[in-house]
């Protein structure tokens, strides 16, 4: 297995086909609901059960800034190995993830592309998709008992830290979405 790309629908979990069938290979995981990545709201690549790299997204719901993924997608492939497995975030049928998905595929460029049953992709892939039977995910209720779990667990683990925002870039900011700041306060911040 050289590069495999994994897609499914909300309602099944690659969990257990990657403990069976990954061995050696990287994991980068596009889904930034995946319970399982212990990084919740984040997208990364894995080595073991390392994390490589690490790109915050802030959402769980990847129709909400897509061109993170990519962009998450393209920071991760030169670090990755040559054997890597490509989880994709729950497709649904809209014309948004679908082109997310199908420009992600041809980015990869995989050898196989792997599809949990019951998941309606269409043409244009660049590989012929293989249907797989793969396991029901958790209920809702349960995924999002773990993702809040980890979020309390990093939060009890986390350090204070100073930032300089001069030295930072903000990424996947939704313009618009703030409160607007009065002239005085901008005035007294400089």
């Amino acid at each position: 297995m050289a590069r495999t790309l994994l897609i499914g629908h909300s309602g099944v979990s690659w969990r257990s086909w990657l403990k069976e069938n990954r061995g050696e290979a990287d994991w980068l995981c596009l889904d930034p609901a995946e319970p399982s990545s212990h990084l919740p709201g984040r997208l990364a690549l894995f080595s073991g059960d390392k994390p490589k790299l690490t790109r915050f997204y802030g959402s769980l719901d990847p129709q909400r800034a897509p061109h993170l993924i990519v962009g998450a997608l393209a920071s991760a492939l030169p670090l990755a190995k040559e054997q890597l497995c490509v989880q994709l975030f729950p497709y649904r049928s809209t014309p948004l993830l679908r082109q997310t998905a199908i420009l992600i595929a041809q980015i990869v460029q995989p050898d196989r592309i792997l599809v949990a049953a019951g998941t309606p992709l269409g043409s244009g892939w660049p590989v012929t998709p293989v249907d797989t039977d793969i396991e029901p995910a958790l209920p809702r209720d349960v995924q999002a008992a773990q993702r809040k779990a980890q979020w309390l667990s990093m939060i009890e683990r986390s350090e204070s830290h100073t930032v300089n925002l001069r030295e930072i870039a903000i990424e996947g900011a939704r313009l618009g979405s703030g409160r607007p700041m009065p002239i005085e306060e901008r005035v007294r911040v400089g």
